[in-house]
Order: structure tokens, then sequence, then C-alpha cells
């Protein structure tokens, strides 16, 4: 009777033996799964990393673009307030010719007229 009891044990200690290693295979395996899971989580935390700094790169380029923008306007602004400066600087010119052209013709006749007086005289 012992012997069929230590036969028996052993073959449920060979079925157990078996179960264990199919139980260790699983785990390998479901550690090796979660392993690439793992991997493939850091890789698309690596993608989100760089594009979070490529959008703050874009963001600080764009800032400095505005910026630029800005004093573009700004210039154009004074070259705008310099060519209305300069425009009534030349309508003033133009009036002072004008009366200087009026003054001079005046001037003409006068020195005219008296030659005129002189020559007669």
């Amino acid at each position: 009777m012992v012997a069929s009891e230590v036969k028996s044990l052993s073959t449920q200690t060979a079925e157990a033996t078996g179960k264990i290693g199919k139980i260790v295979s699983r785990v390998r395996t479901d550690s090796g799964e979660t392993g690439e899971a793992i991997d493939q989580v850091r890789e698309q935390v690596a993608a989100i990393e760089q594009q979070i700094a490529s959008s703050s790169e874009i963001s600080r380029n764009v800032g400095e673009a505005s910026q630029g923008a800005t004093a573009v306007t700004r210039s154009i602004v004074g070259v705008n307030d310099a060519a209305r400066e300069a425009g009534a600087a030349s309508a003033q010119v133009v009036s002072a010719s004008r009366g200087l052209t009026s003054q001079a013709d005046e001037l003409s006749r006068a020195v005219s007229s008296f030659l005129a007086m002189v020559r007669a005289a």
C-alpha cells in the first residue's frame, strides 16, 4: 500500500510541477508583455515631451515675431507722421513761393514804372 501511495504522490507531484511550470511560463510571458507595454508608454511620454518642447519653441518664436511686427508697425507710423509733416512743410513752401512770385511781379512792375519815369524825365 505504501508503494501505491508513493506512486500516487509522485503522480500528483509531477502534475503539480507541470502546473507550476505553466504558471511560471505565463508569469514570464506576462512580465515580458508588461515590460513591452512600459517601453511603449515611455516612448509615448518621450514623444509628448518632444511635442511640448516644440510647442514651447513655436510659442516663443510667435512671441518674437509679434514683437517684430509691433516694432515694424511703430516704424510705419513714424514714417507716416514724418511724411505728413513733410507734406505740410511742402504746402508752406508752395504758399511762400507763390507769395514771393507775387511780390517779384509787383517789384518788376514797380521797377518798370520807375524806369519809365526816369526815361521820361
